[in-house]
């Protein structure tokens, strides 16, 4: 039956186009977006690492660490929504590359 579709399309299996993987496609606002998404993710971290020993362990006295549940419930609000702008971010900039891939295809 697949044959019959190509058939009447007028499609032949042994020449259909193949997309071109050479092109470099991550220039100009894809690679913005990719570039804030990883500063986003890094910095993200790095605030929960310091926010794990400054307001999850704050100092009560000057001999003993107390667990704070607030601050562990921030410190993992931040790690949580820098992973998932991040991945929103990722999402975006492939929808955008896949696009232009489809679009210089179909030109083609």
């Amino acid at each position: 039956m697949e044959d019959n579709i190509n058939k009447a399309l007028g499609i032949d299996k042994m020449q259909q186009p193949q997309a071109e993987k050479n092109i470099d496609i991550k220039v100009g606002v894809e690679k913005t977006l990719i570039q804030t998404a990883n500063f986003i993710l890094t910095v993200g971290i790095i605030a929960s690492v310091i926010m794990l020993f400054t307001i999850v362990f704050p100092e009560v006295d000057y001999t003993e660490r107390k667990f704070s549940m607030t601050g562990f419930l921030i410190t993992v609000g931040t790690c949580v929504s820098s992973i998932a702008t991040w991945a929103v971010f990722r999402v975006i900039s492939n929808i955008s590359i896949n696009l232009f891939e489809i679009k210089s295809t179909i030109k083609k």
